[in-house]
């Protein structure tokens, strides 16, 4: 009896550590077998490119792809998810087209038959003829009553028009004071934003010049430094119409010269606003590691605060 009782203890354990390794198994690939991706996208005439990403050999594949369109595709072991759905809409649009062609071959004949007199009897235009000698007789008590009602004195629109005279005066009067009063309180709104935008700028020098908050920032550019690709090559040409403007962006396409040296070649064009690309690049990164300096920089209480800020309700509650 105890010895069962100790295979079976056995056997359930050998179960739950099998289970746990083949977790602990999954979770160590998700988290530490990189995601690899290449991409390359043009613009002269239009927009044009292409994403791909991979994981685990191929496992999982993502591809999308742009020209005038949006295409994405994803393959689990070479196998497409989802199918095209073009013959279906098809098919859909002919029978529709099938419909509509009967519902009016139907409608032609209906309206026909109504248009046509040929098959009318006697007695039906004998009866359309006494409808119409009744609407005219209809039609000429309608102009006795206007004609009686015309007769009729016009004090009531000189009434109504001195009225409006009156109005208009008033109006006239004081519109001085309401200009005066627009004026007032455009003022004090805009001293208002004034002070608004005075203490929305000195909470942002505090939040950026905090020590907690700048390590948070180094955290971040670590991070968006992993995800980076790894090798870029290609050209681009840009110019504005702002020569100041072109300088700038120079200067902050400086980091990507000091990153990638002279395979990627940037020419700023000062003279002409221009825009020309053709860049090709791959990388990867890793799950584990992103996730590890996101929760570093969840860690912040700022950071966590401005994320995950409570917005006020309408109603005046909490």
């Amino acid at each position: 009896m105890l010895s069962t009782l100790l295979l079976i203890l056995k056997i359930i354990c050998i179960a739950v550590l099998a289970i746990l390794g083949l977790i602990l198994t999954v979770l160590f690939v998700i988290l530490f077998v990189p995601v690899r991706y290449r991409f390359w996208c043009s613009y002269r005439e239009g927009v044009g490119g292409e994403v791909k990403i991979t994981w685990l050999l191929h496992l999982l594949s993502i591809l999308a792809t742009y020209d005038q369109s949006l295409k994405i595709s994803v393959k689990i072991l070479g196998i497409p998810l989802g199918g095209s759905k073009k013959g279906r809409r098809e098919d859909e649009t002919e029978e529709g087209w099938e419909d509509w062609e009967k519902n009016t071959d139907t409608g032609t004949g209906s309206e026909n038959g109504r248009n046509d007199g040929i098959d009318n009897s006697p007695e039906e235009l004998l009866s359309e003829v006494g409808k119409e000698s009744g609407e005219s007789t209809a039609d000429s008590k309608n102009l006795k009553d206007g004609a009686e009602s015309a007769a009729q004195p016009e004090r009531s629109q000189t009434e109504h028009s001195q009225a409006e005279h009156s109005k208009k005066a008033g109006k006239i009067r004081f519109l001085p004071h309401r200009i005066l009063r627009k004026i007032k309180f455009r003022f004090q709104a805009l001293c208002g934003k004034v002070k608004e935008m005075e203490e929305k700028g000195k909470r942002l020098r505090a939040f950026l010049t905090d020590k907690a908050n700048q390590k948070s920032f180094r955290h971040m550019l670590r991070m968006i430094k992993h995800i980076l690709p790894r090798k870029l090559t290609g050209s681009v040409k840009f110019g504005f119409e702002d020569p100041s403007v072109t300088g700038q962006v120079t200067a902050l396409c400086s980091f990507a010269y000091a990153r990638y040296g002279d395979a990627l070649q940037i020419t700023p064009v000062f003279n002409e606003q221009v825009l020309e690309a053709l860049v090709k690049g791959k990388g990867r990164m890793f799950v584990g590691v992103v996730l590890f300096w996101c929760l570093r920089i969840l860690m912040n209480k700022n950071i966590k605060r401005l994320l995950f800020k409570r917005q006020p309700r309408k109603n005046g509650g909490e």
